[in-house]
């Protein structure tokens, strides 16, 4: 009968392990097939950190460096096209399916670790982050990588101490909200000590090693990406705001897919009381979460600031949908997401290049379209009118023309009178350093005449247009300009 059973469990451990290599390899597979035949052009966040990656460095204004890096090697590997920008995201979220898998098979059983490696792959916000590249894909990937390493450090110590450290630094050159990471581990060492001091210290130290490059580039430019990331709470501006509250929760039921959502609530409320595992699992999602359920009543917070809270998440959702009443929850759960994750896929595929399918403010692809038209009109322009340089007013445009105004990379400046740096092309380009003979100006119209004054030499060349929603276009003036003469002066006041 022992033996039966034995066999029994093998059977399911096996039949198990199937299911969760086949989801990772036809999820995959899928999401680099419309990954490659995506209209969709880089976003500007995209673009910028493609822009990066041009110029290595251990830091950069408004993020730590290990994304530049990342796309720099697969750009090495397949070239610059927009999906080889974007080719690690599907493929490292793969990578932490697969550590959600270790990491819940080590804590429960590998049921659990199948199940849980599963809701996290068809999350309706892992199957729409896949189609894109941004810091949250290799933190996450660090993250799960690090609780993992943390739960076997925990179990059998030794290496798993160098592991867990080089999952947290990397993590940190990803992201700094992998800080949240050390409050959810304090969290488990306080409420049940285990931990080898002496591996903690280990772990520690190979972090901190690790992350030191960008502490030192940060000490070098005012500290500057941690004054860019406090900005972005915009505390300053605080005030109570209900509205704001309920479309950041509404925004976290969205990504998680409504099933998910319930089974991790349900999982948070019952499960701590008598589970161990769940009690430690909590650590690492109840402080990203409470702080950033804060920050949006207070603030407002964008809907994947709280990213981190669902590695965690998915093993204790999945714990919650394995053990509700009604049997086939987790199966209806993960079912709902893969329908939004096609769903997803295919309004990429059938109407990514539709800038009239739907009224401008309700379009979700608005800022993923229109910069390659953009682009391919200014390049034309360069080569007609040829020009050392590229001006322009904002990050967006400096970000997409940099990639898309051909041949790539666009030497790209940004206009900017003397005051607070705002951006990655503020730090790195002062119009008044730059030496070029002829300049060619991408301008909103009301904005280019009085730019093109402060040149000693202007020709006004015609108009470019970027492709908006309802048959609109954005409009941009076009000048060829020589010899900077110094941005206006301010009237010393009365």
């Amino acid at each position: 009968m022992h033996n039966g059973e034995e066999r029994n469990a093998n059977t399911r451990h096996t039949a198990g392990l199937r299911v969760l290599l086949g989801a990772l390899i036809g999820l995959t597979v899928l999401r680099l097939a419309v990954l490659i035949a995506s209209p969709l052009d880089l976003f500007v966040d995209e673009a910028q950190y493609w822009l990066w990656s041009t110029r290595p460095s251990f830091g950069y204004y408004s993020k730590p460096p290990f994304i530049a890096w990342l796309i720099a090697f697969t750009t090495a590997l397949v070239g610059d096209a927009e999906w080889g920008v974007r080719l690690a995201s599907p493929l490292l979220h793969a990578g932490t399916a697969g550590f959600v898998f270790l990491a819940g098979r080590s804590l429960y059983d590998a049921r659990t670790g199948v199940a849980a490696a599963v809701v996290y792959l068809t999350l309706p916000a892992v199957s729409f982050s896949s189609l894109l590249i941004s810091t949250d894909v290799p933190l996450l990937f660090f993250w799960s990588a690090a609780l993992f390493s943390l739960i076997q450090a925990r179990q059998h110590g030794g290496g798993w101490w160098v592991g867990l450290g080089l999952s947290l630094g990397l993590g940190l050159l990803s992201k700094y909200a992998m800080a949240f990471f050390l409050i959810g581990w304090l969290w488990g060492e306080l409420s049940s000590p285990r931990a080898s001091r002496r591996g903690a210290l280990v772990a520690l130290a190979i972090a901190g090693s690790l992350y030191a490059p960008n502490l030192v580039w940060n000490a070098a430019h005012g500290f500057i990406s941690y004054q860019h990331t406090s900005e972005n709470a915009d505390l300053a501006g605080a005030h109570m705001n209900g509205g704001e509250l309920l479309a950041f929760v509404a925004s976290q039921i969205a990504m998680l897919g409504p099933g998910v959502f319930l089974g991790l609530m349900a999982a948070l409320i019952s499960r701590p009381l008598r589970d161990e595992p769940a009690r430690w699992l909590i650590g690492f999602i109840a402080p990203v979460l409470v702080f950033y359920l804060a920050l949006a009543l207070v603030a407002g917070a964008n809907a994947n600031w709280a990213v981190s809270a669902y590695v965690a998440g998915s093993i204790l959702a999945a714990r919650g949908l394995m053990r509700a009443s009604w049997r086939p929850a987790w199966g209806m759960a993960v079912g709902l997401n893969v329908l939004l994750g096609l769903a997803i896929a295919g309004v990429v595929l059938c109407w990514g290049e539709e800038t009239d399918r739907f009224p401008l403010r309700a379009d979700p692809l608005k800022r993923l379209r229109g910069w390659e038209t953009l682009g391919a009109e200014v390049s034309q322009w360069r080569q007609r009118y040829p020009a050392d340089c590229v001006l322009v007013t904002d990050r967006a445009t400096a970000s997409a023309m940099a990639y898309y105004a051909l041949p790539r990379p666009a030497p790209v400046v940004k206009w900017h009178p003397p005051g607070p740096i705002r951006d990655h092309f503020d730090l790195t380009a002062d119009l008044a350093d730059v030496a070029c003979p002829a300049w060619l100006l991408v301008a909103p119209p009301d904005r280019a005449t009085g730019m093109a004054r402060r040149f000693t030499g202007s020709e006004a060349l015609g108009t470019v247009g970027q492709p908006q929603g309802d048959q609109r276009e954005r409009r941009y003036a076009i000048y060829r300009l020589h010899e900077f003469a110094g941005y206006p002066t301010r009237s010393p006041s009365p």
